[in-house]
């Protein structure tokens, strides 16, 4: 069940990672750009404003409201902030990496996936494609029932 102690901001990019971008005066913050057209205006911003979307990683229906956000940064991003390899790249010590920081690397690499907006979109355009009964015959049985259950959601990919 999802509490109020739930965080509303859900980072699609984990802050642990943007930290490795802050600016030197002030590790809160990074440079960023932003289009205002027809300029880019530059500036810093706060990384806890930066990257996320309000309620991103939440589920809810009729019967269940799950948070999953604190979840993944519990289980998944505090121990790999945590690790000596994010050590070695927080460090600026790239060339110190051994074989032996494959599976953190990896794992993380993974976790950006899961988690990049790209991918949901790209989940949303295939529910789309899975609807069309043009395309039902490129898919397996297991697949369709994946994205069944994904449309039983509200808002599907995104909730």
């Amino acid at each position: 069940m999802s509490s109020s102690k739930d965080p509303k901001r859900h980072h699609y990019v984990p802050q642990f990672y943007l930290r490795n971008f802050r600016c030197s005066d002030d590790e809160n913050k990074v440079p960023t750009i932003s289009r205002h057209n027809p300029f880019l205006i530059k500036k810093r911003s706060s990384i806890k404003n930066i990257g996320y979307e309000d309620y991103l990683y939440k589920i809810t229906d009729d019967e269940i409201e799950v948070c999953i956000e604190r979840n993944l940064n519990r289980y998944i991003e505090t121990p790999i902030s945590q690790s000596n390899t994010w050590g070695k790249i927080d460090e600026g010590k790239p060339e110190s990496l051994t074989e032996d920081d494959k599976l953190i690397i990896f794992l993380f690499i993974i976790h950006l996936e899961s988690r990049n907006l790209e991918t949901l979109e790209f989940i949303k355009n295939e529910q789309d494609r899975v609807r069309d009964p043009r395309f039902r015959h490129d898919y397996s049985e297991a697949e369709l029932r994946m994205h069944q259950g994904i449309s039983s959601v509200p808002n599907g990919a995104y909730h």
